[in-house]
């Protein structure tokens, strides 16, 4: 393949997107194609002088033996590469390449790629940046990416950020530096002992708080893939949440900063929706970031009217050549369920407030309100269930004996069991409420044990606005709140006391995002049905015309034989 046609592939790759034209059509030039069929291997040797190899489409299993009984297996997707690894790691070894799917490769000399990496500099750290994304990809959970789904770029907050967030723990821990100062003025040794432990109990403070912060800092992603924006944030001990927006559903992008954050090079990228937006929160180079996320929605733009014109061409060539056999393909389902789970998984089970079966994502309310609908009766039952092993104590030290000890247990158990009850009642009434996204609807269920079930229902397509809220510094900490969901009627359908209220949002919307699609290309497909029919009957008169203008031509033939 001319090295002229890797320009389109290679623009969209983001190795090569702070590239401009020119450059990448030198890259382009310096490369062979190279393509392997499915189940085909590729071996790299451990040479300074191995090749260089880009990943242009499908996907890979690469095997690097790390140690004679130890090899390192991971699946490189479109835009990520193997091969030169001294160029790039200062590291040497061989590896063994399986096509997973079909694949085409970018093959580059080493000395080729050498000259590229010092002749252009955006080149080698869009490279490192492909190799940070792949290692950072591997040492975290991110399962919810899909196999065909490529990732363009993951970012944390800023550094700078960070300092600005310490700034709090740091002014706490003057605080107790303060309190120092005053114990050593202190005139009594109460007084100067009182002030000591308060400075160690504030410095402590302090330095927890900084550690978290710092934990918390670390563990916010922002991701732009070819198919969506997310943010995951997680904050220790209390939360974690996805809020996510398909590329095509993006309305606009803007880029805001502050004062503070200019001097130090930070801001906010706000990308806009069809409903809500998805925060980039104080990201360095948040501009740059806006360039690539332009692009990749370009892109996936192009890419769906791409996919919607091929549907049409499928369309209409199906009504003028029309196939009679079937594909013949079987679907295979999404793998076995997994077997056997621990005990301890199970039990979570009971008490998970957000969960998928199907295309249906239910909702429960947060752990916290059942924790307000349960906690007397539990005390309760801890103060019964610490009687009992009083009384049977005092018997073991012979200070109560006889009728009494049976009697009191007997009295203690059918305290325990009504306790009991109440709880178990308290938790069928959390476990009751619910809340569903299917495909088409959404749905409020209240159901009371032994009692009334209300449900409510109403179709995507009916609701005009959603917002969600948290209320009070438990509601913020715990994150937890209601979503508001405004159907266009008196009765509300509103998700209340659910956890992550944001993210229970954000599924709400690709719902609707994808029932409106889904619209959108059942009216088209009927539109598309119509054309065919119309071109379909210009085929058959054309053809029948065609054969009637050469009928007198075979006639003649044959008077003529």
């Amino acid at each position: 393949m001319p090295g002229e046609q890797f320009i389109p592939l290679l623009k969209e790759l983001t190795a090569f997107y702070e590239l401009v034209d020119s450059e990448v059509a030198t890259v382009a030039a310096a490369g062979q194609s190279v393509v392997l069929d499915e189940q085909e291997t590729l071996t790299v040797p451990d040479d300074q002088h191995a090749p260089f190899y880009m990943i242009l489409s499908g996907r890979i299993a690469l095997s690097i033996p790390v140690s004679r009984p130890k090899r390192v297996e991971k699946v490189l997707k479109t835009g990520e590469f193997f091969g030169a690894d001294f160029l790039l790691t200062n590291k040497l070894f061989s590896q063994t390449a399986t096509a997973l799917t079909p694949v085409s490769l970018l093959q580059i000399p080493s000395p080729v790629l050498e000259r590229l990496l010092s002749e252009i500099p955006p080149f080698r750290r869009g490279l490192m940046t492909v190799f940070q994304i792949s290692r950072l990809l591997r040492s975290k959970h991110f399962s919810w990416i899909g196999e065909d789904e490529v990732v363009k770029l993951v970012v944390r907050k800023h550094p700078a950020y960070l300092l600005v967030s310490l700034i709090a723990p740091v002014l706490i821990g003057w605080v107790a530096v303060l309190f120092f100062a005053f114990a050593m003025s202190a005139l009594t040794a109460s007084a100067l002992l009182a002030l000591d432990w308060l400075g160690v109990l504030v410095l402590l403070g302090a330095v927890f708080f900084g550690i978290w912060r710092w934990i918390d800092w670390g563990n916010d992603y922002y991701l732009i893939t070819d198919q969506r924006v997310v943010w995951l944030e997680q904050v220790i001990g209390l939360y974690d949440s996805r809020q996510e927006s398909p590329l095509t559903a993006i309305k606009s992008s803007q880029v805001r900063t502050s004062f503070l954050g200019r001097i130090l090079g930070y801001g906010d990228l706000v990308a806009l929706a069809f409903m809500g937006q998805v925060v980039f929160r104080h990201i360095g180079q948040p501009a740059q970031v806006k360039v690539l996320l332009d692009h990749s929605q370009q892109l996936a733009n192009v890419r769906m009217i791409k996919a919607d014109t091929e549907a049409m061409e499928r369309v209409i060539r199906r009504k003028i050549e029309p196939i009679t056999t079937s594909s013949g393909q079987s679907q295979q389902s999404g793998g076995p369920a997994n077997g056997g789970s621990s005990f301890w998984v199970r039990f979570a089970n009971y008490f998970k407030t957000r969960f998928e079966i199907g295309d249906v994502i239910t909702y429960r309310k947060h752990v916290f309100i059942l924790i307000t609908k349960t906690w007397l009766p539990a005390l309760i039952g801890l103060f019964l269930l610490a009687l009992a092993i009083l009384v049977i104590r005092e018997n073991m030290v012979k200070a109560i004996q006889g009728a009494i000890v049976w009697i009191s247990l007997f009295v203690i158990f059918i305290g325990l069991l009504a306790v009991f009850l109440w709880w178990l009642y308290q938790y069928i009434d959390w476990r009751n409420d619910i809340y569903q996204i299917t495909s088409d609807k959404i749905i409020d269920t209240m159901k009371k044990p032994l009692g009334d079930e209300v449900t409510k229902s109403a179709p995507l397509e009916n609701i005009q606005s959603l917002d969600y809220e948290r209320h009070g510094i438990l509601g913020i900490l715990l994150n937890f709140g209601d979503v508001i969901i405004n159907v266009g009627t008196e009765a509300k359908l509103d998700f209340y006391g659910v956890h992550d209220p944001a993210r229970a949002q954000q599924d709400i919307f690709n719902r609707m995002y994808n029932s409106r699609r889904n619209r959108q290309l059942v009216e088209a497909a009927k539109q598309w049905e119509q054309v065919s029919d119309w071109l379909a009957a210009y085929h058959r008169q054309a053809e029948d015309l065609r054969k009637t203008q050469n009928q007198p031509e075979a006639d003649q033939n044959s008077d003529k034989i």
